[in-house]
């Protein structure tokens, strides 16, 4: 089984990311898994695209 974990502070966390510029990455998340891969460390994006699209029915 795949799984995915996000370590982030509360206090923080802020979406930066508008219209204008939607892929802005968001502030105060130290470090992201997704599925077994660091997605993001000490607040830096190492991987990009590592997750699944799901579609609901």
């Amino acid at each position: 089984m795949d799984a995915d974990a996000v370590i982030f502070d509360p206090q923080t966390i802020k979406d930066k990311a508008t219209f204008e510029q939607p892929t802005l990455s968001p502030e105060g998340i130290s470090h992201m898994i997704i599925n077994g891969e660091i997605a993001v460390e000490n607040n830096q994006v190492k991987h990009g695209r590592l997750g699944k699209f799901v579609r609901y029915n």
